[in-house]
């Protein structure tokens, strides 16, 4: 590996290009001038940010949304500090967080003179939470627009059986992000961002969006790049599956039906919301021949899709987070516990030829292996058999494996699921975030090191969408961030975990596998 060298390369991917547009004058400070009235932003040592615009007019449940066109009522808009979150089970929001029906809004993260000079890379950040859960409110970008002389804007949509119900329309909360888009093509320069070079990134179900986006016909145009950060793209369901589901959340709730939408206008939001969240399918958008054509990877084989540089990866250890709620009160997992879930996990009777792909030990915790397959399962083999579609197409993506432990986790050791966003914003290794546990400060400066290198990867594909490493091609080539041992933070691997994905494949193991897992798992460890 020649890390010094690459390092170099990736922290120096992010160079600032120049465009001459002309735009409206600010005429204050932290202030735009907008078809809606003034907008006061809140302002940073090196950027602004303006919180909580909203881009869509209140929509009406199940319906979908239409661009905002009515004036602020509150004159200046006081975009300083966040706004509602959509509405879902609170137990998944910090304490006093507002949540609403009307939350269709955006953030905005600008360096601080990007309206007086050539318009910014734009980056559009769709978030995470398996489309039931989740918000914009705990993304800030502040200092990533201002280091890497970027605009970005972090996206709300609507959640669970408020966005992803067939009651009335399909996918509801992918056409809230698609709106989103549009308002940032439209209006993205008022705040010095370029409408001609978009990026769209997300995590997990913000990065299955993301794969939405690549393949959905209304999107085209929308966006120049695409980045999937551990997103399932091809975690889909069917039409028929998706109205049996909302069929029963109908009555559950006291209507007839998917079809009584007056009922389910009126009904209680919080049980409707609840008892969504529990089913793992709520997780995934609906093949609906219209938003979602068919599976992205099928689409992608068939040549139909939004053809953009695409930049894709996941994380070494996404399991530990799923795990981390079901063993919460495990101390370890056992052999037969082990066994017990590979020989429950499918219908087809497998189990044997699973145990000898990931083999479990007497007297040792085994919550390892398990995490393993499901980090398989549903990310490494999704993006193996992704990049391999793209590369038969003559559209070979870049392609990432994550593997840092940050310094001071938030959660558990390991590269788990969402931890690299850290990174990317630039707030790895930092002093605010070492002040977590004063012991976590001997590694800081590795991981300020590979944020800010992460951030300029990220960056750079965005203003130039060009990358510092080969693409995926035929020796399936991915960069690998940390390679354990400092100084080696960056490295090339070829072919990495491709025999695992090959070997499932042949067994006919897919994410879909995913919701036998967790059954498993419910079944054999007695908490």
């Amino acid at each position: 590996m020649k890390a010094a060298t690459l390092v170099t390369l990736l922290l120096t991917a992010s160079l600032p290009s120049s465009l001459a547009l002309q735009r409206a004058p600010v005429e204050i400070p932290g202030s735009v001038r907008t078809p809606w009235g003034l907008v006061q932003g809140l302002i940073y040592d090196g950027s602004i940010a303006y919180l909580g615009i909203p881009f869509a007019e209140s929509p009406e449940r199940f319906a979908v949304a239409s661009l905002r066109v009515s004036n602020f009522s509150q004159q200046p808009f006081m975009a300083t500090r966040n706004g509602p979150a959509c509405l879902q089970p609170k137990q998944y929001l910090k304490p006093n967080q507002r949540m609403s029906e009307d939350c269709l809004i955006l953030n905005i993260f600008a360096p601080r003179r990007a309206a007086s000079s050539s318009p910014k890379a734009t980056m559009i950040w769709i978030h995470g939470g398996g489309l039931t859960t989740g918000s914009i409110n705990s993304f800030n970008a502040t200092r990533f627009a201002s280091n890497q002389d970027v605009v970005v804007v972090a996206i709300q949509y609507r959640l669970g059986p408020l966005g992803f119900m067939p009651a009335y329309k399909t996918n509801v909360g992918i056409r809230d992000q698609r709106l989103a888009m549009e308002w940032v093509k439209r209006h993205i320069l008022l705040f010095g961002g370029d409408s001609s070079k978009v990026t769209i990134f997300g995590e997990s179900s913000g990065g299955q969006s993301v794969g939405v986006h690549l393949i959905s016909p209304g999107s085209a145009g929308l966006f120049h790049a695409a980045v999937c950060q551990s997103g399932n793209i091809n975690f889909n369901t069917g039409l028929s599956e998706a109205t049996k589901r909302s069929e029963a959340l109908a009555r559950k709730v006291g209507c007839k039906g998917n079809s009584d939408l007056a009922c389910l206008r009126a009904a209680n939001v919080t049980e409707m919301v609840t008892d969504w969240s529990i089913d793992i399918l709520s997780s995934a958008s609906i093949i609906d021949k219209d938003v979602v054509p068919s599976a992205p990877v099928d689409a992608i084989t068939r040549g139909v899709w939004n053809k953009v540089p695409f930049l894709l990866g996941n994380n070494r250890n996404e399991g530990d987070l799923f795990l981390l709620g079901k063993l919460s009160t495990t101390p370890s997992l056992t052999f037969e516990e082990a066994v017990c879930i590979f020989s429950n996990c499918s219908s087809r009777n497998i189990g044997a030829q699973l145990r000898a792909l990931y083999p479990s030990f007497h007297g040792v915790d085994n919550r390892h292996v398990i995490s393993q397959y499901m980090t398989d399962i549903n990310f490494e083999c999704d993006v193996w058999r992704t990049a391999q579609a793209l590369c038969r197409q003559g559209y070979c993506p870049h392609v990432y494996h994550f593997d840092r432990t940050e310094s001071c986790p938030y959660l558990s050791p390991g590269a788990y699921h969402s931890s690299e966003i850290n990174f990317i914003l630039q707030t790895a290794g930092t002093p605010e975030d070492m002040s977590k546990d004063p012991r976590c400060e001997s590694d800081s400066a590795f991981d300020k090191n590979i944020a800010d290198a992460m951030a300029a990867i990220w960056a750079g594909f965005a203003k130039r969408q060009v990358l510092p490493w080969p693409v995926y091609g035929p020796e399936e080539t991915k960069l690998v961030i940390d390679t354990i041992q400092p100084p080696q933070q960056f490295g090339i691997a070829t072919r990495l975990r491709s025999g695992f994905c090959a070997a499932l494949q042949t067994l006919g193991v897919g994410s879909h596998d995913f919701i036998g897992l967790f059954a498993a798992i419910n079944k054999c460890i007695q908490q």
